[in-house]
């Protein structure tokens, strides 16, 4: 548990949406962190390994939300990402938060598992097994 929580918020710096670089540059410099915290706790907290990763994911759609910042650039990322244009319009006129948002129907079509590889984030069960 106490583990968990440092990765998160270690994690978390390194994955600010005030930083300034691309999610691919983010995604680069998070992977061999999370391959040492992967192998390191993979036997004994190997059953929160899927938490973690989806906990990443949502907090890297976060960063993406967060850095498109008007809402043109938001749906035009979207629909750039294949995301429905009901889907797309309806999570750029949302009040919610870019948290509440990183769980969303467009975000989640948009930045899928695979979209997650392509970019160079493999899941955690894969990184602790390296």
């Amino acid at each position: 548990m106490r583990n968990r929580v440092r990765l998160r918020g270690r994690s978390g710096g390194r994955s600010s949406a005030s930083r300034g670089v691309s999610l691919e540059r983010m995604i680069g410099e998070l992977v061999p962190y999370l391959r040492g915290w992967a192998g390191y706790f993979s036997f004994s907290q190997s059953r929160e390994l899927p938490s973690l990763d989806g906990w990443i994911r949502r907090r890297l759609r976060c960063v993406a939300w967060v850095q498109w910042k008007t809402r043109g650039q938001r749906y035009r990322e979207l629909r750039r990402l294949n995301v429905p244009e009901g889907s797309a319009s309806a999570a750029i006129f949302s009040s919610k938060g870019p948290w509440r948002l990183s769980f969303s129907e467009a975000l989640h079509r948009g930045f899928t598992k695979a979209r997650f590889g392509r970019l160079g984030l493999p899941p955690m069960e894969r990184l602790a097994g390296a």
